[in-house]
């Protein structure tokens, strides 16, 4: 378990750093208009995404549907992947005040989200054979390959469609010369890109809709989490503009970076959680539980310190001198991360309860707390506003996450008495 979290946390932190490499090359480089350009596109593509991948990650693992093969899974997320394309670009046409920039933007930002897509079902691949090194190694290679192509392109061309393209191409490159010899590999096979026959690689209508109907309460809740972040950037856009949208989005971006962590340390307490509540053990599970949620609130509070001191010369390094005017912004932002935190534990741990439907729940109401503070806090405060109305969601969050926590524990009692 231990070695599995060292990888797993090595790789996340790899991608996340890529992550904001990018947004440093966007503004260093270019200005806050390109950042905002590309963060609008990532803010558009990313739940729709997230929700026609329909998790089938958690699926082909937790297996789900064991009479389905890898094939069919990849050919499914093929499928799905034609129409997250075909739903952006509607997107893109209907847009108001939608330019050829954006349109594109979306574009290439839908086939990257697709080469990102099929390179996750093979990280699933490798985590059900619990080579979690093999999956920690393919997401560091993402990462790096993700900021290399986009930073070369992005200097040399100060194009941020171009260099989305590119980053995009450089994923398919990622699946068929890096996943899926590995994949070939891995079940003693010749490390090729030509797929493993005991892959089952065809398309089958009945697989596919089997798939939609056990996936479709997982895209539900990924779309609603992702939303939830992107909502306050889309309002910000619309009312304040892109370089707005720059400024708000690479600044709150380390709220997503400090997410993957926590995903990383979710890895160590999940398996025990589960254990613990499948024998009935309360207090293994009630204890198991205080303590990943008392991590998760100091590494928030530890980043509100960090926000707090050295927020001003924090955003001068890494992004531009410009930014040191929002060190109140980034200071809100953190605290909000803090209720995130919290809140992407919590969920775990409901989750290894397997009560998926508060889960969704708790998504969903989050969701629209922030569409509703961010219609409120936007037109008045701006930037602030858009920090505010992050910090409000994730409040509602995690005060449902404690009823829905509370209840668990509860039922977990009366199991055990009984």
């Amino acid at each position: 378990m231990r070695t599995g979290f060292q990888w797993t946390f090595i790789g996340n932190s790899v991608y996340a750093a890529s992550q904001w490499g990018i947004l440093a090359v966007l503004n260093k480089v270019g200005s806050t208009e390109a950042a905002g350009l590309f963060l609008l596109a990532h803010a558009i593509v990313s739940p729709a995404a997230l929700f026609f991948n329909f998790n089938f990650r958690v699926v082909w693992v937790t297996d789900a549907a064991a009479n389905i093969r890898f094939g069919e899974f990849v050919c499914a997320r093929l499928v799905y992947s034609v129409l997250l394309l075909v739903f952006v670009v509607a997107i893109g046409l209907i847009m108001p005040d939608a330019n050829t920039s954006i349109v594109l933007s979306l574009v290439a930002m839908g086939i990257a989200a697709a080469g990102l897509s099929i390179s996750d079902l093979f990280c699933g691949l490798f985590q059900k054979q619990e080579r979690l090194d093999l999956s920690a190694r393919t997401t560091m290679f993402r990462g790096i390959l993700n900021f290399g192509s986009f930073a070369c392109t992005f200097c040399s061309t100060r194009n941020v469609v171009a260099s989305i393209a590119a980053m995009g191409i450089a994923r398919i490159f990622l699946v068929l010369f890096h996943d899926l010899p590995l994949a070939n590999s891995l079940f003693g096979q010749q490390r090729t890109w030509r797929p493993n026959p005991e892959f089952g690689l065809k398309f089958s209508w009945e697989s596919t809709r089997t798939l939609t109907c056990i996936g479709l309460p997982l895209g539900i809740n990924a779309i609603a989490g992702s939303l939830t972040p992107q909502i306050p950037r889309l309002i910000l856009n619309y009312q304040n503009g892109l370089e707005a949208l720059g400024v708000f989005g690479s600044i709150s971006q380390v709220i997503a970076i400090g997410s993957m962590v926590i995903t990383a340390l979710g890895t160590v307490f999940m398996p025990r959680l589960s254990k613990a509540h499948q024998k009935g053990d309360v207090k293994q599970f009630v204890y198991l539980t205080f303590w990943s949620i008392a991590v998760a609130i100091a590494i928030g509070t530890t980043a509100v310190c960090v926000s707090s001191l050295i927020g001003e010369r924090l955003l001068r390094l890494l992004y531009t001198p410009e930014y040191s005017q929002y060190q109140s912004v980034l200071v809100i932002c953190m605290l909000a991360a803090t209720g995130s935190f919290a809140g992407c534990i919590c969920g775990m741990i409901i989750a290894s309860a397997r009560r998926f439907s508060l889960v969704l729940v708790a998504s969903l109401s989050q969701c629209s707390m922030a569409l509703i503070a961010a219609l409120l806090f936007i037109p008045r405060f701006g930037l602030h506003g858009a920090a505010y109305s992050l910090v409000v969601s994730n409040i509602i969050m995690c005060i449902l996450y404690a009823v829905f926590l509370a209840s668990v524990v509860r039922d977990l009692r009366h199991a055990a008495v009984s």
